[in-house]
């Protein structure tokens, strides 16, 4: 009788914690795709709260937002088709040097637009600011850099990104003086 309650309580016990793990997983990937609790706009509405916007801010910085989605939401299509691609010339029986070459500097270019584009949206977020909240702002914006740079240099972190290198930074130059 004791081994059937013990049995039934660890099973109980390992449902729990599937369901835990499954929930926990399903939040994840909400919040990167579909902007729910936990998405972009949670994102801003705590930047929003940690800074004091008003209203007038606020507004701003939504109408910012989504002019922003909306101008991006085409290049990260295109940057999907682009690697798709890179992937199907790379796995090829007869792998063409150059036609890879070429769809690396596409997907390079594409960077660069996603790139400017941020620039962009930063320039006016910092622009609906007081001196005071712009300054918080960057030291945010420094800060998640820097949380994004560690992760990049994490060991076992990520994976190898095809255009953007293969997941590791070439060793330095040999130091002159040495």
């Amino acid at each position: 009788m004791r081994r059937v309650a013990l049995a039934g309580l660890a099973l109980a016990l390992m449902g729990l914690t599937a369901s835990t793990w499954a929930e926990a997983d399903r939040r994840h990937h909400r919040g990167r795709h579909e902007l729910g609790p936990a998405g972009p706009h949670a994102r801003h509405e705590m930047m929003a709260e940690r800074l004091g916007l008003n209203d007038e801010q606020r507004e701003a910085w939504t109408s910012a937002h989504e002019a922003f989605r909306s101008e991006i939401e085409p290049l990260h299509r295109e940057m999907y088709e682009a690697r798709e691609q890179l992937h199907t010339l790379i796995e090829a029986d007869t792998p063409d040097p150059t036609a890879i070459g070429e769809q690396m500097l596409l997907i390079k270019d594409l960077r660069g637009q996603l790139a400017e584009k941020r620039v962009e949206l930063h320039e006016t977020l910092s622009g609906v600011l007081t001196p005071e909240q712009r300054e918080k702002f960057e030291m945010f914006a420094e800060r998640r850099k820097e949380r994004r740079e560690r992760w990049d240099l994490a060991p076992g972190r990520g994976r190898p990104r095809f255009g953007r290198g293969f997941g590791f930074d070439p060793p330095p130059p040999p130091d002159p003086e040495s």
